[in-house]
């Protein structure tokens, strides 16, 4: 049996990318990212662009990090009686 918390841990489950957005602006951005993407690797070397997918994977970590921090302090407001 997979342990789903371990899986998160290595980096094989990520839920975060699992979740659609409803802003319809979502596909057309991706396509530019993708796009972008595609350049960078066209143009760098592999390091360069190891780096550029390294900084790609931060960015969209420190997202989801201040996601779940806003969540949480919006949590905390809701237990303070007003």
């Amino acid at each position: 049996m997979i342990n789903i918390l371990e899986e998160i841990y290595y980096g094989n489950w990520r839920p975060d990318e699992s979740i659609k957005s409803i802003d319809p602006n979502y596909k057309s951005i991706n396509r530019k990212i993708s796009s972008c993407m595609e350049s960078f690797k066209k143009k760098l070397s592999e390091t360069e662009f190891e780096q550029i997918e390294e900084l790609f994977d931060l960015a969209g970590q420190s997202s989801a990090m201040h996601s779940i921090r806003r969540q949480r302090s919006c949590m905390d407001l809701e237990k303070v009686p007003c």
